[in-house]
């Protein structure tokens, strides 16, 4: 999504915006997938050949997801085309020179797999040009009431149906974890709206089992009525209190909550706590 904003939002919105998913395409097969082949390349080949999506994407925006997953036998290509802008098709002698704008993801530590050798240094350093984080959803929850009003909003307008959830199940959504970020909250969410089939509301009842089996206490009791953004106070305070009573600089409480910095000063601030004023 961001991808695309930076494509709709640049001189080249009128041309092509391409993707592709580097995990789900088959080694063997990403170089001619990207670069594009002429006929008789390989076994299978079109006969024709096929344009690649970098040729595809000239004058417009090519992103790569995963691309951590890009063979490490073929990175020195891509490098070659950054630096050149020209790349030679798979069974091809000509450089073709095009204009793309490329922008990847990962959501893995490329520095870390450099230094494991599993990724290009040299090709590492010609991607990290601009870097953008996008946090997790546990890092920003105060995201997450708008998020669950626009998932129920589209599950009602595609079933014609005007359902919304009770206080415990917000409770319980509040406290969760979601380890599978904001792809496992619409999944829940729709799971969720499947099951409370027949019913005006979606109740506790209806969520995931690893929703439901959270031990995490809260300040309020589970049958108190709570907006989702009060719950999510709630957890965020009692997650903040038992590290600041473990530690005493922000660096360590971020480090411990894995967030950032400036995260957990920006909460502490919300929350009127300090490090060293919390004994338990």
């Amino acid at each position: 999504m961001i991808a695309r904003v930076i494509h709709d939002g640049s001189p080249r919105r009128e041309k092509s915006f391409l993707s592709l998913n580097c995990g789900a395409i088959p080694p063997t097969l990403l170089e001619a997938e990207l670069f594009g082949y002429v006929g008789g390349a390989f076994t299978g080949a079109l006969e024709k050949g096929k344009t690649g999506l970098i040729e595809a994407a000239h004058e417009g925006t090519l992103f790569l997801d995963e691309i951590d997953a890009f063979p490490l036998e073929a990175q020195v290509k891509l490098l070659t085309f950054l630096d050149t802008k020209g790349f030679i098709a798979v069974g091809d002698r000509r450089v073709r020179q095009v204009d793309v704008r490329l922008v990847v993801a990962t959501n893995k530590d490329l520095r870390a797999l450099v230094d494991e050798g599993k990724f290009r240094e040299d090709l590492w350093f010609r991607l990290n040009i601009v870097p953008l984080r996008m946090p997790s959803l546990t890092e920003r929850r105060e995201d997450l009431p708008q998020l669950v009003q626009q998932f129920v909003g589209r599950l009602n307008d595609r079933h014609g149906s005007s359902r919304r959830l009770d206080s415990e199940a917000v409770n319980l959504l509040g406290r969760y974890a979601f380890p599978g970020n904001v792809r496992e909250l619409e999944n829940i969410l729709e799971r969720a709206f499947v099951l409370s089939a027949g019913s005006d509301v979606i109740a506790a009842q209806h969520l995931p089992e690893e929703v439901l089996n959270q031990t995490v206490p809260v300040r309020h009791v589970a049958d108190t009525p709570l907006t989702l953004q009060a719950a999510l106070a709630e957890v965020e305070y009692h997650y903040l209190k038992k590290s600041c009573a473990r530690h005493h600089r922000q660096v360590d409480i971020a480090a411990d909550l894995g967030v950032s910095q400036p995260t957990v000063q920006r909460l502490l601030k919300r929350h009127g706590l300090t490090p060293s004023s919390i004994h338990l």
